[in-house]
């Protein structure tokens, strides 16, 4: 139908998924400097120190998405359970759904969060309310509201969340394959087009999957696993990570915004005059080049700068990972107090508890594998105990303990002892 097809005005090759078309609209927001400045945040954070070729990043992971989000939405338009202006709308919120992303993706949100800052989903309604972005959108007719409502998961519309927040979304579609590609881990090879090609709505309006389509799904939640794994909880890849935002919050606690470190506070400042274009991965090393000698800085923080910068891991004394999510919680429950106990001495300064859990099923953003479209069907939680995913675990959880390599003989005599207790 040639009416669910949206022809673009201009074309981008992606490693990934070859030749995207752009509409005038899409163009004009690819070239906005609140867009371009996602060229300069890594994917990936600094997986690029353990899988050299993890470069990537937001900027083309942002068009891939916006790519495959329209893929969906033709499957659908086809189907008669989308209209062209629905597409369109999919589209740009496909496009839009990391324009908040701070620098190093979500290796620096974590540290602004503690600052008291907003989650990336919340800073980027702001951008697309409050900037230029907004004007841009406003003059083809899109309320920029209806875009973040999307993007955050919180349109009236499930089915257009869905595309973007379930268990088959478009993000998750494009960078499971985009950093397999990138990190040289297989585990990620998903069939993207099959799955697309097989999407589907159920009875209630939320999106499902053929039955015939089950097999590339199975894949889909193991690549997951698999990827979790190897690449985003890998121990080294989490330890930089980790050293990263520590370093990021002292330079914000100890330097400040007197000298130009931005903070949460400053943020909301710099949308208003486009400084905040320049807040990127760049921005940050710089940052930490500049004062990794600062006397403000203890000799562990200055050393902490340091090791991010020259790419000198932390030594990891303890690294425990389950299936089961309630036992390593309890574990990482009596380290925390352990070390509690400990407030205000060099070693807890030198040392980070790492505590990470990941959920593979939950009926929350399950969809439903149905024979025909339009169908009641069976929420694929559900079909978990008759299928290959019988198999996969429901969660994965880590406990990590982290610290300087001098100090790693006497933390792990500290990890050892407070296992120890009852």
């Amino acid at each position: 139908m040639e009416a669910c097809f949206i022809r673009g005005s201009k074309q981008i090759y992606d490693e990934v998924h070859g030749y995207i078309e752009f509409t005038e609209l899409e163009e004009k927001i690819v070239n906005n400097p609140y867009f371009q400045r996602l060229r300069n945040i890594a994917q990936l954070s600094l997986t690029h120190y353990i899988y050299p070729g993890a470069t990537h990043t937001r900027f083309s992971h942002s068009i891939g998405v916006k790519h495959v989000s329209g893929k969906i939405g033709e499957i659908l338009c086809k189907q008669g359970f989308l209209s062209r202006d629905e597409l369109k709308l999919i589209r740009l919120a496909g496009l839009l759904h990391d324009i908040g992303h701070y620098p190093f993706s979500h290796a620096l949100e974590h540290s602004f969060i503690e600052l008291g800052g907003l989650a990336h989903e919340k800073l980027g309604e702001e951008i697309i309310m409050k900037t230029s972005i907004s004007d841009l959108l406003k003059a083809e007719g899109y309320d920029p509201k209806e875009i973040a409502d999307i993007i955050r998961g919180k349109h009236r519309n499930k089915l257009y969340n869905m595309i973007l927040s379930s268990d088959v979304d478009a993000d998750r579609l494009d960078y499971l394959l985009r950093d397999s590609m990138h990190t040289g881990v297989a585990y990620g090879n998903i069939d993207v087009e099959r799955i697309v090609n097989t999407i589907t709505v159920d009875h209630e309006g939320n999106l499902a999957v053929l039955r015939k389509g089950l097999e590339s799904i199975e894949n889909l939640y193991v690549a997951r696993l698999h990827m979790y794994r190897s690449v985003y909880m890998h121990k080294s890849v989490v330890g930089f990570e980790l050293m990263l935002s520590k370093a990021y919050t002292t330079l914000y606690r100890k330097i400040g915004p007197q000298e130009g470190i931005i903070g949460p506070n400053e943020i909301s400042e710099m949308l208003h005059s486009e400084e905040f274009v320049f807040f990127d991965d760049h921005y940050v090393l710089s940052a930490l080049r500049k004062y990794r000698k600062d006397p403000r800085l203890s000799s562990a923080e200055r050393k902490l700068f340091d090791m991010v910068l020259l790419r000198k891991p932390l030594k990891t004394v303890f690294n425990e990972s389950s299936f089961s999510k309630a036992e390593i919680k309890t574990k990482h429950q009596r380290l925390r107090r352990c070390f509690e106990d400990l407030r205000n001495t060099e070693i807890v300064d030198s040392t980070i508890i790492y505590y990470g859990e990941i959920t593979f099923f939950s009926k929350r953003n399950a969809i439903s594998i149905v024979n025909k479209p339009g169908e009641k069907g069976v929420l694929i939680y559900d079909l978990k105990k008759v299928t290959l995913l019988s198999l996969l675990p429901t969660t994965y959880a880590v406990l990590r303990v982290y610290t300087f390599p001098e100090k790693a003989k006497e933390v792990e005599r500290l990890v050892s002892t407070c296992f120890k207790k009852s």
